[in-house]
């Protein structure tokens, strides 16, 4: 059973460019490895400019096999060189009836 995450990241003062790139290729590194679905992931912007990325994992054991794998820690790390993580609750958007975000186009 596939398993949906959420993941916010603020980028760090002049890093916002550093973080999209991660992010463009982060879902499609998965994917390669067969740790996410084929499904395309979805990257808003909040007015924050908290970049949001939901994606699917192909099972809760995929996650577990991407916490083990050293390529994808390694990619995580550079993650957290750019960009800080916010819980979703921590958007102002979160409180709002009818959230909106930027839509990304990361092609």
């Amino acid at each position: 059973m596939s398993h949906f995450v959420i993941a916010c990241y603020s980028p760090k003062p002049g890093r916002e460019y550093d973080l999209i790139n991660l992010v463009r290729n982060h879902v499609p590194r998965l994917q390669e490895l067969e740790m996410a679905t084929p499904r395309p992931p979805v990257v808003l912007r909040n007015r924050d400019g908290v970049i949001v990325e939901l994606f699917e994992w192909t099972s809760v054991a995929a996650l577990e096999d991407a916490q083990r794998s050293d390529e994808i820690q390694d990619m995580w790390k550079k993650f957290n060189e750019v960009s800080d993580y916010k819980s979703l609750d921590r958007l102002p958007e979160s409180r709002e009836l009818f959230a909106e975000f930027e839509l990304l186009d990361l092609h």
